[in-house]
């Protein structure tokens, strides 16, 4: 069944008051966002250096830990596995 002109002026009515909706949400997300930006200060800046640093730490710590028990745990198992070639 064909459309008449009028339901067709009201779907496109729908559509540009919906797309009006969705920019002016957008304006709104967007005007949160600099407001949040606008919120950071000198001590956050702070633990935020402060905490990249200990965190990097903590890696750097784990990764000292791989480099010391990796090497031995392959020497291990090359051993074992030229042990059961021979036998």
């Amino acid at each position: 069944m064909p459309e008449s002109p009028d339901s067709t002026r009201t779907s496109h009515s729908d559509l540009t008051s919906h797309l009006a909706e969705l920019d002016q949400l957008d304006q709104d997300e967007k005007l949160q966002q600099q407001q949040l930006q606008q919120r950071s200060s000198i001590p956050m800046a702070a633990f935020n250096f402060i905490n990249s640093i200990i965190g990097s730490g903590i890696v750097g710590q784990s990764r000292l830990i791989l480099l010391l028990i990796c090497p031995n745990l392959q020497s291990f198992h090359l051993v074992t596995v030229i042990s059961l070639c021979t036998i």
